[in-house]
């Protein structure tokens, strides 16, 4: 400028948490709070937790914008530097002192004309790549949240510019508010408000430049650009040095803490249960993302962005979601919220082997991740982690006593209360891991896969698909037409009268519990059982014995020979064509079995087309006197014991020789589809009379 800058009077309006924490978890020793059922608590807002009051996500929501700052219109916005499209805020990085001239940082005093330049300009430091590449990543996480686009331009055009302090030992960083009043002075203010919305981080702290997902450096740049934005401390709490902040004497509500909102100065384990603890690196992790009550907010002010991954996402293991943060490859212990526009999804948290508990409801907290003592790092391949973050390694006993706590009391390696579902999200999906897993769904249609342990599934509302994978599983299905995955005999299946018509699949024999309505056998000679209800009983490609029990049931043999019982009740017979043909007298023929056909129950043709040599779809004739050679024929033959039958026909019925267990005459059924010899029969032992009545052609 050519002239004298003076030194001007501290100006900022806000700081964030300026101490480098020095608890147990930061310094590489465990911390963690009493028990306690973990969860959110937002489904109690009402009622009080840790002496506090439960608020709801929409009192937080505002209580985070109070100040009413925004970067849109209305009287109490910031100017926008770059232009005036609402729809767009931009962001820039500083990248010398002179550039702080005509950004704000210099102003002329009306009272005496001098030049005085802000604290900033006496003490600048540009932000190095590292330092670029996790700003832009912090930027992506709010645009992925907001409507608005954020877009990098140069320090002119910038909105929100960032840059470094050189030397600011007692502070962390700090950001303004998007005010348009930022000095009192009129003159001044006109020539300073640009500083609305800068982000101004201290280099003097180690801390800053850990910039990986889980890095306490990358919590702070989304937490500064969380205050360009709009938002407030949860608190009335400022970061002063010399000056402490608790969570018991500052909170103003319960969930002001780091598992809700990247805003809080208070570790996430305020609450008690709660744990960010990373074994790999033997710290507390931290989020790089907003979280569930800052999503909340920041689309309470700028709308939400109905553009953020439409398609089929999967976060987690696996995932495509294109970013580090919702990787779990890269990001091991994650502290997340995700916002989602669409699509059908997937959290995917298949390769940890804790005791996990997925939520998919919006606004609910899952504990995901972490180590067992058998999965947990050696020393030496934490400090090797600890040494790329810059950390000091952590010295043996302290290793040790975290083992202890870890072997005594497996639940602490559990990572809790870390990935969050934004309200107004919709995540369909849930894979868990090789622990004892708990999954719940929510109103729309679920797939949940326990995998290894003994999971619970629970589907909640909508038609879900639950599968325990191996172990011991309990499986609720819930409201909904649900299907349920059987493979062990430890398998439970729940469900309660009028919560749907469900369906149990099964690798193995199996009977249906009360209120399941249908069984479909997927593997194996396996035997499926009915209950009191209708049932549809399905069997496979093998040798099936159907027993639908009470109720009027439909059974269908499948592939195979099938013995088929209804039970008590008006029951149905499926015939099947397209089954695996046996030897017979006439050729190759499929077979079923029909063990106890009674006046009332009925034998449904009407899925065979009778003629294939003819278009559409024809009925059957029944014949009951005839050799049933002509397609579209169904026969009749009556024979007075199961060898007679077997040695007229040539079919092996029963499966042994000599006297059969299946005492009485037994009808014959022979349908012919195609001209010359029968294509299927229908064996039925001591059936009554058989008339046209009796059969659904």
């Amino acid at each position: 400028m050519g002239v004298e800058i003076n030194q001007a009077e501290a100006d900022v309006q806000h700081a964030a948490s300026a101490a480098i924490c020095n608890c147990p978890a930061c310094t590489g020793g465990f911390r963690d709070a009493a028990d306690a059922v973990d969860a959110s608590l937002d489904p109690q807002a009402g009622g009080t937790a840790n002496n506090k009051p439960i608020w709801t996500a929409e009192q937080v929501a505002g209580h985070l914008n109070r100040s009413g700052a925004a970067w849109s219109t209305g009287p109490t916005d910031a100017v926008q530097q770059g232009d005036s499209d609402i729809n767009t805020i931009t962001f820039g990085f500083f990248n010398s002192q002179a550039e702080l001239v005509d950004n704000g940082y210099v102003y002329q005093s009306p009272a005496d004309g001098e030049f005085y330049g802000l604290a900033e300009y006496f003490n600048f430091a540009s932000f190095n790549e590292a330092q670029r590449g996790a700003a832009r990543e912090a930027m992506t996480a709010w645009d992925d949240v907001v409507r608005v686009s954020f877009v990098e331009k140069d320090v002119d055009d910038a909105d929100i510019t960032f840059g470094n302090l050189a030397n600011a030992p007692e502070t962390q960083a700090y950001s303004r508010l998007p005010l348009d009043r930022i000095f009192a002075d009129d003159s001044v203010n006109a020539q300073s408000k640009e500083i609305a919305g800068d982000v101004w981080i201290s280099a003097s702290q180690p801390s800053n430049f850990r910039l990986d997902e889980g890095g306490y450096g990358l919590q702070t740049l989304t937490h500064e650009v969380g205050h360009s934005l709009g938002l407030s401390h949860p608190g009335a709490y400022n970061a002063t040095p010399g000056v402490t902040f608790s969570y018991a004497a500052n909170a103003e509500y319960a969930q002001d803490t780091r598992a809700y909102t990247i805003m809080s100065y208070f570790e996430a384990s305020s609450n008690a249960g709660t744990r960010h603890f990373d074994f790999n690196i033997s710290t507390t992790a931290y989020a790089g993302v907003p979280l569930i009550h800052d999503i909340a907010a920041a689309q309470r002010i700028y709308g939400a962005d109905m553009t953020t991954r439409t398609g089929d996402t999967v976060y987690g293991f696996n995932s495509n979601a294109g970013r580090d943060a919702y990787d779990f490859l890269k990001t091991p212990a994650p502290i997340m919220a995700i916002w989602d526009a669409g699509g059908n999804d997937t959290i995917d948290a298949s390769g940890f082997a804790t005791n996990q508990r997925i939520d998919l409801a919006a606004g609910a907290l899952s504990d995901v991740g972490g180590v067992t003592y058998d999965t947990a790092p050696t020393l030496a391949q934490v400090n090797a982690n600890r040494a790329l973050e810059g950390l000091a390694p952590v010295a043996q006993a302290t290793y040790d006593s975290n083992m202890a706590l870890l072997k005594a009391n497996p639940i602490v390696g559990t990572l809790t209360n870390n990935v969050g579902i934004a309200y107004g999200a919709v995540i369909e999906n849930a894979k868990g891991g090789s622990g004892n897993d708990s999954l719940l769904g929510n109103g729309v249609d679920n797939a949940l896969f326990g995998n290894g342990g003994n999971d619970r599934l629970s589907g909640g509302e909508g038609n879900d698909a639950l599968d325990g994978g191996t172990g011991n599983d309990l499986m609720l299905g819930g409201l909904g037409d649900d299907v349920i995955f059987v493979d062990s005999s430890g398998d439970i299946v729940t469900e309660r009268a009028g919560e749907g018509t469900d369906t149990v699949s099964s690798s193995i024999s199996y009977t249906l519990g009360a209120d399941v309505e249908n069984l479909v056998l997927t593997d194996g000679a396996a035997d499926g059982t009915g209950n009191a209800l209708d049932n549809r009983l399905v069997g496979n490609a093998l040798s099936n014995r159907l027993d639908g029990a009470d109720g009027a049931d439909v059974l269908i043999g499948g592939d195979g020979v099938d013995y088929l019982t209804g039970g008590a009740g008006a029951d149905t017979f499926v015939a099947e064509i397209d089954a695996t043909k046996v030897s017979s007298k006439n050729g190759p023929i499929a077979l079923d079995v029909i063990l106890d056909f009674a006046g009332e129950d009925r034998v449904d043709l009407s899925g065979i087309d009778a003629n294939a040599l003819l278009a559409g779809d024809q009925a059957f004739t029944f014949v009951e006197n005839a050799k049933g050679k002509e397609a579209g024929e169904l026969s009749i033959r009556h024979f007075g014991n199961i060898n007679a039958a077997e040695k007229s026909l040539g079919i092996e019925i029963d499966g042994v020789d000599g006297k059969s267990a299946f005492d009485g005459h037994v009808t014959v059924l022979l349908g012919n589809v195609d001209g010359g010899d029968p294509d299927f029969a229908l064996v039925l032992i001591d059936p009554p009379a058989i008339t046209v009545g009796e059969l659904v052609l």
